[in-house]
């Protein structure tokens, strides 16, 4: 595999890269000139992929992280540093399909601190790796993804959505504290299961160089056009 050169390219790290949303948003920031760090606990996986992207003509390298293990956070986004160069984008987007979901009713308190710890905890401990340097240089990006149960919930799997909340109104937070000193921060939710209704990632990626790019934006939601827009459950006042 070509090694990408430390500092001749700006560069993302992709927190919990996989073969769906991960190489897709590895794709067409690729394609943009940047080089691409693939991070995930299974490094076979990561090392595969960045295998197809560098055939592809797009700079990656495998990174080892775990986001329920925070020193491997921290050691992998500094190895990515020290290989490649300072991270201009890190993206957020680590999944689990093995790990429990519960409806409201059976929510208990070991659940969903499960939940938090790999979303929230994890993200918060790449973010604390990225941020300062960030603020200091007054350039970068922070993206979050998560499902759209925050916005439209949907009485299953409860336990993943509260912590899609707790994330989402950090992130928000975030872009706003941020924003200031030239930082971007966005959370974006996927309203749709991706591989069904003709609903690929290739149709959600290029959302995340919108919210790289567009710094009013902090919040995008993508819902497919077959797909109508669940009713606010809000009540007006």
């Amino acid at each position: 595999m070509q090694a990408a050169s430390r500092n001749d390219r700006p560069v993302l790290a992709i927190v919990g890269a996989g073969r769906g949303m991960g190489l897709e948003i590895a794709r067409v920031f690729g394609r943009k000139g940047f080089s691409v760090a693939l991070m995930s606990r299974n490094l076979g996986n990561v090392t595969t992929l960045a295998e197809q992207l560098e055939r592809e003509g797009i700079q990656a390298k495998p990174f080892v992280c775990d986001v329920r293990d925070r020193p491997t956070i921290i050691s992998g986004l500094a190895r990515v540093k020290a290989e490649m160069g300072d991270i201009l984008i890190l993206e957020y987007s680590p999944s689990d399909p093995s790990m429990t979901r519960t409806g409201p009713l059976q929510v208990t308190e070991a659940c969903a601190q499960a939940q938090f710890d790999f979303y929230v905890h994890g993200c918060i401990a790449a973010v604390q790796c990225v941020l300062p340097g960030m603020l200091e240089r007054k350039r970068g990006t922070i993206l979050v993804t998560s499902g759209a149960s925050p916005t439209f919930p949907s009485g299953v799997f409860s336990d993943v959505s509260m912590a899609a909340a707790a994330l989402r109104s950090w992130t928000l937070n975030l872009h706003q504290a941020a924003a200031p000193h030239g930082v971007q921060v966005a959370h974006i939710e996927i309203n749709a299961t991706l591989g069904q209704m003709g609903i690929s990632a290739a149709d959600v990626a290029p959302l995340y160089i919108r919210a790289h790019e567009d710094h009013s934006v902090s919040d995008l939601v993508f819902t497919p056009p077959t797909l109508p827009n669940p009713p606010s459950l809000r009540t007006p006042v």
